[in-house]
């Protein structure tokens, strides 16, 4: 597994990826549409082989739309116990482009990292969020291709100057 410096999992290794995904696999495993079949992908757009272990590249299953991790920051402003308080947001995101090579519908298991103090920013939701890990389940039918649009965000309170004012 390959490991970057701008999110390394938390758990470490592949096979501790592995061991979390494979236990979410009953919460994710219920299907309405009959895809049974998981396969896990991690937040490199890295796929679980079915004959090994290890995270690869396979950029027929996964590929990101674009080039990959895209960033941002935005001011922004809400009331807070009637007072407007702004923050400086800083975004991750990224489109994961996943498509079934297989016979059979299957499902789609992403893991990814949320840095300590940062929070999931998507739609849909994940299923799951454990051990800082956001896990999110998508199903798709033989030959399609289905986009999971991923983003996690950083709030930082600013002080404004013009409440310091006497």
């Amino acid at each position: 597994m390959i490991v970057s410096k701008r999110f390394p999992l938390a758990l470490g290794s592949s096979l501790g990826l592995w061991l979390l995904l494979a236990g979410s696999f009953p919460l994710i495993a219920q299907s309405a549409d009959g895809a049974s079949r998981p396969i896990y992908v991690d937040d490199h757009c890295q796929v679980l082989g079915s004959r090994s272990s290890q995270f690869q590249a396979d950029p027929d299953v996964c590929h990101f739309d674009g080039a990959g991790m895209q960033r941002s920051t935005h001011l922004a402003a809400k009331e807070v116990d009637g007072m407007r308080q702004h923050t400086l947001v800083n975004i991750a995101e990224q489109t994961y482009m996943l498509q079934d090579i297989e016979s059979e519908p299957v499902v789609f298991v992403v893991a990814q990292q949320v840095p300590e103090g940062w929070h999931v920013d998507s739609d849909p939701q994940p299923v799951q969020v454990k051990n800082n890990v956001a896990i999110f389940r998508v199903t798709a039918k033989p030959g399609q291709i289905v986009r999971l649009h991923v983003g996690v965000a950083h709030e930082t309170p600013i002080r404004d100057a013009a409440a310091d004012e006497p």
